[in-house]
């Protein structure tokens, strides 16, 4: 191969060939001037491979001192056995005791040896230096060749250790012949050839070792190939060989963290990425699945636990709802007390009288229920919140209703309404009847198909909430609970022209409204919603239902005993009515009680 310009374009055609070859390892068989250019360019353009070196190259001082020689790959290569030639090292010594030799003569012209005087302006040199330069690779196949010519011709020739029995003519092909039938010893090494006059030695496979270098390499034999095809390299030398940073294109590689052995069809093996929720913790190990409650890390190396995510007590969505649920505890408690020392004044006859109590216990039960929706649900006790505030919210719902049949029909003085419809001014009754109903429903629920805590596994965390299985049931109780709203709604639409001193119906009016758009907004938001915030979203719709009463319903009753008390009187009530229908140009007589 010369440097020519068809040179240079045949090189870059075979380096790309070897860029787009799928092959791991390269057989470079050429003379060592070859070998020198292929892979000077294979470091120039960063081919990386394994190299197996023929014997012409493999044990090249020149190409194996190459500056980044490393980054052309692996090299592994063969060379003839190599021993030292028996005596010649101490022949090579004999030769400054006064041997004539013309050549040793010569070369001394040009380096005496060296003595206690230094010569001037030249090198000097020492006889054992030249002994230890001797290539044994070169000169023990020299002493090989010559010694198989020998066994051929005293083969041919017959000639035993005096004489001869042939005479000295002979052709080259009659020595030929004889020289591939040889076999003997020499030293410790067996010569003979086989049928294609190869020889039967063996060879020895040498390993660039490149790691102690900065450049270069130094060249190690570590086995040896034998005549019958049989491959011998040392178990620790060839551990030592293998390991992860070995060329991306070897055969013998092992596969990263995160990856795993594919075959692909090919002669080689390559690695693969795991996929997601699989993990492989390197040197070759195949790609194994994480168990449910972990997943793989970024690198596909390991498995991690998921985080179990849900609402716990110290998020500030958490904090929010339990501050506000504590302050409307207090608030419905002070409520209590306050219409318990006022039970008798007008004020608190408005809202009901005792029906107030039953009405103020539901929303506290109320909420208390927010803070069932908080932190991890372990058991079907953690999940009755919704269930059970369709009981109280209904509760709540018909104590009003209860108030507003009293408001209705103690206004209405016409003589010919029915005496039946006078009969569901029966407080207790009408809270008794309306509220079993939503009773029936929700303890059905929580017997046939209750709300269960249920994990709900994501990517890296495991979800766990209370999950809704009968939608039908949660149905029927926003349904029915929605229906009461309405016709409080209505009743109270209806009555709020009538002469009430306290605005009962126009006060229900605004918290029943507020009610049934909460629950229209909330219930397309709660079936849409996922993630650790769903609870939340329903401890906030039952605290904006309680609140709407509590402050609409409630709350102006508690203002007027504390800051109008001279509205609280049974002569403020006449006095507003009278006004009223004086209004109106209806006379009205007034009586004391």
């Amino acid at each position: 191969m010369t440097n020519n310009s068809r040179t240079q374009t045949e090189l870059t055609e075979l380096l790309e060939k070897i860029k787009n070859s799928s092959a791991e390892a390269i057989i470079l068989f050429t003379k060592d001037t070859n070998a020198e250019i292929i892979l000077e360019a294979a470091i120039r353009h960063k081919v990386n491979r394994t190299w197996i070196a023929s014997d012409a190259w493999s044990s090249s001082p020149k190409i194996s001192a190459m500056p980044d020689i490393k980054l052309a790959g692996e090299v592994f290569g063969f060379i003839f056995k190599q021993k030292e030639v028996p005596g010649f090292k101490d022949h090579v010594m004999s030769m400054f005791n006064g041997t004539e030799n013309a050549l040793l003569k010569d070369y001394l012209t040009q380096n005496p040896l060296c003595s206690n005087q230094s010569v001037e302006g030249r090198q000097c040199l020492k006889p054992s230096f030249l002994a230890s330069y001797i290539d044994q690779d070169e000169s023990y196949r020299i002493y090989l060749a010559v010694q198989v010519i020998g066994e051929g011709l005293r083969r041919l020739l017959k000639c035993d250790t005096h004489q001869c029995e042939h005479s000295s003519k002979f052709t080259a092909s009659e020595l030929l012949s004889e020289i591939q039938r040889v076999n003997f010893n020499v030293s410790t090494t067996h010569v003979s050839f086989n049928s294609d006059a190869d020889p039967r030695m063996g060879y020895d496979i040498v390993y660039w070792n490149m790691s102690e270098f900065k450049q270069g390499a130094k060249i190690e034999t570590i086995g040896e190939y034998s005549p019958h095809g049989k491959i011998n390299v040392p178990l620790y030398l060839f551990k030592n060989l293998i390991n992860d940073t070995v060329s991306a294109y070897n055969c013998s590689k092992t596969c990263a963290a995160g990856y795993e052995f594919q075959s692909e069809g090919k002669c080689c093996r390559s690695c693969v990425a795991c996929v997601i929720g699989e993990f492989s913790p390197g040197n070759s190990s195949d790609c194994k699945p994480c168990s449910e409650r972990q997943y793989s890390s970024e690198r596909l190396d390991q498995c991690l636990n998921k985080t179990d995510e849900f609402l716990p007590w110290l998020d500030p969505f958490s904090i929010i709802l339990c501050s506000l649920a504590a302050t409307g505890i207090i608030i419905t408690v002070v409520f209590a007390v306050l219409f318990a020392i006022n039970l008798g004044t007008p004020a608190v006859k408005a809202v009901g009288g005792y029906m107030c109590f039953l009405e103020l216990l539901s929303l506290l039960a109320g909420f208390c229920l927010t803070f069932t929706f908080l932190d991890r649900p372990t058991q079907n006790l953690n999940c009755v919140g919704v269930p059970l505030f369709g009981i109280v919210f209904t509760l709540c719902i018909s104590c009003i209703l209860a108030n507003l049949f009293q408001i209705l029909l103690g206004f209405n003085f016409d003589l010919t309404i029915g005496p039946w419809i006078k009969k569901l001014n029966q407080p207790l009754v009408l809270v008794t009847v309306v509220s079993g109903i939503q009773v029936a429903v929700s303890v059905s629920w929580l017997i046939v198909n209750p709300p269960t805590p249920q994990e709900t596994q994501g990517g890296t965390t495991i979800l766990h909430q209370c999950e809704m299985t009968s939608f039908g049931y949660f149905s029927a109780m926003l349904v029915y609970n929605g229906c009461l709203a309405l016709i409080c709604f209505l009743l109270a639409f209806k009555g709020r022209r009538l002469p009430d001193l306290y605005k009962n119906a126009s006060l229900i009016t605004i918290s029943m409204l507020l009610f049934m758009v909460m629950w229209i907004i909330f219930l397309p938001l709660y079936l849409t919603m996922s993630g650790k915030y769903k609870p939340a979203v329903e401890g906030a719709a039952i605290l904006t239902s309680c609140f709407s009463i509590l402050f609409s319903h409630l709350a102006p009753k508690c203002f007027i005993i504390l800051f109008r008390k001279e509205l609280n009187q049974e002569s403020a009530i006449t006095e507003y009515i009278r006004k009223h229908y004086e209004r109106k140009g209806i006379s009205v007589i007034g009586t004391q009680h």
